[in-house]
């Protein structure tokens, strides 16, 4: 087979896989990861703003994120009906834009595939694929920005749309605004106004309306605290996939190996003053590398997973830092997506998982590999998450 006939069949094959996987869970009563969220917060504010539309309530409504996803699913609802399995078709629907809007931010060839493949078998992915969550979602307009400020041929109206949607599914994702700001300082050029007042505008506008940054029925459930721990986590999933990709990263993390070393080092003697003890604590604490936490012994009040994790982390960050000018770009996005994610309560992994597997995606594209053995760490990327993801749901 032609090179040109993978690049145009295998993304179809690898969209078509990921259907195939999501659509027998629509129908099924899965209790894992959002289950709560669904049936408490996102299928009642759907059926609110259906009832409402078109003048639906934008600020008392029962979910705390802002409402875009809600009033897409809405308007959606109205034309296919409220019934639960109808509206996670459509979700799923949207969580296949994602991959594909992932696969061309990544360059669109077949290189890429691989890396879009251990997105799509996460299973903080799959999970809000299956059920009604803003979480994918709010990712289709994250990628979107990120892939358009790394391309060559700029979009301003198209970027800030994209902008703007992440921020309208999902506050949190305001951080992105600070990339057209740093892509027009980077150009020496006034920030494009449209893009900005795209973004800016409407979240201000409903902020003021809330009189907060969640509606008011949410106020007191999220602290306005500066939470360490988050970053930690975060950070913490590049130590956990980074060393997968060493064949790519390798090179530069040996080439520039006293800043990598100098980065693991710095957070690790951050955790000295950090006090982190495992705790069962679903509304503070939730995923798969917490739970593994609690298996291991503890330093100075830190699971010793996290002494190995978040070193590495930050050495894999460095690496990608000293890769490429893409690089660069791509752990300043890292770094302002950390920064928001501080003002967050909770520290989830499903917040962090999706984004660490796109940004390692999106820093090798440009690397050159000398031998086919540095696919094997790819592979057994995918086929560990895909064993996970299948336990998880089928198991």
């Amino acid at each position: 087979m032609s090179s040109n006939a993978v690049n145009r069949w295998a993304p179809v094959a690898l969209l078509a896989g990921f259907a195939g996987l999501c659509i027998p869970l629509l129908s099924r009563k899965v209790t894992v990861f959002d289950d709560f969220d669904e049936k408490t917060f996102h299928l009642p504010t759907i059926q609110q703003f259906m009832a409402q539309l078109p003048t639906p309530d934008l600020v008392d409504y029962p979910s705390a994120t802002t409402p875009l996803y809600h009033l897409v699913m809405a308007a959606t609802g109205l034309v296919i009906g409220d019934e639960l399995v109808g509206l996670r078709a459509a979700n799923l629907l949207l969580s296949l834009g994602v991959l594909a809007v992932a696969l061309w931010a990544m360059g669109g060839r077949a290189r890429s595939l691989p890396f879009v493949a251990a997105l799509a078998l996460s299973p903080y992915f799959v999970g809000p694929a299956v059920r009604l969550s803003t979480d994918n979602a709010a990712l289709l307009g994250v990628f979107a920005t990120v892939g358009l400020l790394v391309a060559k041929q700029e979009r301003p109206l198209g970027t800030g749309l994209a902008a703007a949607a992440a921020i309208m599914t999902r506050q949190i994702h305001a951080w992105v605004l600070g990339l057209l700001v740093l892509r027009a300082v980077q150009r020496r050029a006034r920030p494009n106004w449209v893009a900005l007042v795209l973004c800016a505008v409407p979240l201000v506008a409903i902020i003021a309306a809330w009189g907060a940054l969640t509606p008011p029925a949410f106020a007191r459930g999220h602290s306005s605290d500066l939470n360490v721990h988050t970053l930690i986590f975060a950070v913490s999933m590049f130590g956990m996939y980074g060393p997968f990709l060493v064949g790519w990263l390798g090179p530069a993390a040996w080439a520039h190996r006293s800043r990598v070393a100098g980065a693991a080092a710095l957070a690790a003697l951050s955790l000295v003053f950090i006090s982190m003890p495992y705790t069962e604590d679903p509304l503070r604490w939730g995923g798969a590398v917490w739970q593994i936490a609690g298996r291991t012994p503890e330093l100075l009040e830190v699971p010793l997973s996290f002494w190995v994790l978040f070193p590495a982390g930050a050495g894999v960050l460095a690496a990608i830092a000293s890769s490429s000018h893409r690089g660069r770009f791509l752990v300043v996005v890292v770094a302002l997506w950390l920064v928001a994610n501080l003002a967050s309560a909770r520290a989830y992994q499903k917040y962090y998982d999706p984004m660490t597997l796109f940004i390692l995606g999106m820093a090798v594209q440009p690397l050159e590999i000398k031998n086919r053995i540095s696919w094997v760490g790819p592979g057994l990327l995918i086929l560990g998450l895909g064993m996970v993801t299948v336990l998880r749901f089928y198991g």
